[in-house]
């Protein structure tokens, strides 16, 4: 086989690619929030098949880390529900999103990412922060956690 019948059978791809639905953005979400000391921003990138997630939280290290998730499932489900209540309402529904996104276990000891966040665990860590004023850490399975 010479070289020009090698070079003509292989595929070729261009260097823009269609847009297909799932990867056009349907709306953007984002809003300022404290995390411990730290004034940082979160932000929220919606797609018909997924969510990015941006979260700051405090690093192993005591800084401002960024968590960035990707979303799917019941969460997405719910997340295009307010994008569509959004444009029906013309209301902005940050705050719900945040809601939506922002319920996650973390490690208190480790700062690492547990599992997502049930409401009650999610109450129970805000009780706990008013309380005494600290993460609002509560003790899930014998581990101490809050909720982000």
């Amino acid at each position: 086989m010479t070289t020009a019948q090698n070079t003509a059978a292989q595929p070729t791809y261009s260097v823009t690619q269609k847009i297909s639905p799932s990867r056009k953005l349907i709306t953007t979400w984002a809003g300022n929030c404290k995390v411990g000391i730290y004034h940082s921003r979160w932000s929220v990138r919606l797609y018909s098949d997924r969510a990015i997630v941006r979260m700051p939280y405090v690093g192993n290290t005591s800084g401002c880390a960024e968590r960035v998730t990707r979303v799917i499932g019941n969460t997405l489900t719910a997340l295009l529900a307010v994008a569509r209540q959004q444009i029906a309402d013309d209301v902005d529904y940050s705050e719900r999103v945040r809601e939506l996104t922002a319920l996650e276990l973390i490690d208190y000891e480790s700062n690492m990412f547990l599992r997502v966040a049930t409401e009650d665990e999610a109450q129970e860590s805000i009780d706990a922060a008013r309380l005494d004023g600290g993460a609002g850490v509560i003790i899930v399975g014998g581990v101490s956690c809050y909720v982000l």
